[in-house]
């Protein structure tokens, strides 16, 4: 079975954790690349809960903290997301950093008030 990683991008703000993100896959994905599968893929997913924390200058501690939740019914994932001082960070070398959320299939990256998501599926 291939690997496949479904990415999404999506940009969010405390103004907009008020309200939950909900996604649907764009009409032009591929796929085709699914025929020699049996993988559910992801059509939609919903972020909710978003509570992120940026430090001020001055605040000794300047690593910024985010926290959601993930649920994507299609493939069953239900998941809760955090990023802090502490989370390890489990990109490649010379990637952008990221974090497994606690359902390790779920990754993300917090950067410059962006979320970037990562579901992984059908990798076997």
């Amino acid at each position: 079975m291939a690997r496949i990683f479904h990415t999404i991008v999506v940009a969010m703000t405390t103004a907009s954790a008020v309200q939950a993100l909900n996604y649907a896959i764009p009409a032009g994905f591929p796929l085709e690349i699914l025929a020699t599968t049996d993988c559910i893929m992801p059509q939609n997913f919903v972020v909710d809960q978003l509570i992120v924390w940026e430090p001020a200058p001055t605040n000794p501690n300047q690593s910024d903290t985010a926290d959601f939740h993930f649920t994507d019914e299609g493939t069953g994932i239900d998941t809760y997301c955090h990023k802090n001082a502490d989370t390890p960070n489990v990109a490649g070398q010379g990637d952008a950093p990221r974090y497994n959320c606690d359902n390790a299939l779920i990754q993300f990256i917090w950067v410059s008030g962006k979320l970037t998501l990562i579901e992984k599926v059908c990798n076997g």
